[in-house]
């Protein structure tokens, strides 16, 4: 008797890392669905196939059902904390300051985190920036929603002090985003400014601003700043100065941010396409 197509189907399983991460939302309070699981799973699957999963020191997809309160949600779970699956880098949760339950849609067109527009609103990742040798660093932020207004930070930490370090992804004015590279020079996208998966990658020879995987502005030069500090910490939706003050808020939404070591065009496109096929999975892709 031939056996049943169920039978002859291979089983799929939920990705260990993917697993750990929804105990991790239950363990703090939250809940995930079916679809969203399946999602994760197959974002660390479609990661380590692509061959870099050692490219992130902390990755958070802003996903999980919401609750009634941000503070038990798994949107402030971060999925990776370091480029191993026993890292620990950074805080174990993310550490929003003003955020409510209301700033929060898992799906859907307006899926996201989203940040109101006035207000000191952000979250503290707890990863300092000496977490790798300042040529060796990417920060990405997946922006939905694009805020008005000049100097917009959708990730960032500066250090005034001594040679100064200073890594963000920012919308500068009204046609235009930047990734300052470690120093206050900036690789900047001069003709449009639009949402998408924005992302700098930081080399000892060479920085690119890519936008959905595709390098819009680079540098021949070596990122250069102070690149040893242990403090501050990367805030996301705004630039933390110094670890004493904070600024450019961007006001806008954002759909998942990653921090880590370099990536090459190629890896900066597959990750863009795992990441897009992430967000179209919870039907929220822009």
């Amino acid at each position: 008797m031939p056996m049943s197509p169920r039978t002859l189907r291979p089983r799929q399983t939920t990705h260990p890392e993917a697993a750990a991460w929804a105990a991790r939302v239950v363990a703090n309070g939250g809940s995930v669905s079916g679809v969203t699981l399946s999602a994760v799973s197959k974002f660390c699957r479609s990661i380590d196939g692509a061959g870099l999963r050692d490219r992130f020191a902390r990755v958070n997809l802003f996903c999980g059902t919401a609750t009634a309160s941000l503070s038990n949600c798994g949107v402030l779970v971060p999925l990776y904390r370091g480029p191993t699956s026993s890292s620990t880098l950074g805080d174990a949760l993310d550490t929003p300051n003003v955020f409510s339950i209301s700033n929060y849609a898992e799906t859907g067109a307006s899926g996201g985190l989203t940040a109101p527009s006035s207000g000191s609103v952000f979250l503290n990742t707890g990863i300092g920036n000496n977490f790798s040798a300042q040529s060796n660093t990417h920060v990405a932020a997946y922006e939905s929603l694009m805020p008005s207004g000049t100097f917009k930070t959708m990730i960032g930490v500066d250090n005034t002090t001594g040679t100064r370090s200073l890594y963000m992804i920012e919308q500068t004015n009204t046609s235009q985003t930047a990734m300052f590279p470690g120093n206050t020079t900036p690789v900047q996208q001069l003709t449009s400014r639009v949402a998408g998966f924005w992302m700098g990658s930081m080399q000892a020879t060479r920085t690119d601003l890519f936008r959905n995987g595709v390098s819009v502005a680079s540098s021949g030069s070596a990122a250069t700043g102070a690149g040893s500090q242990t403090t501050p910490t990367y805030y996301v939706f705004a630039l933390n100065r110094d670890g004493t003050s904070t600024s450019s808020y961007l006001g806008g939404r954002l759909n998942g941010y990653s921090i880590g070591y370099a990536m090459s065009a190629a890896q900066a496109l597959a990750y863009y396409n795992i990441m897009q096929t992430f967000q179209s999975a919870l039907n929220r892709a822009v």
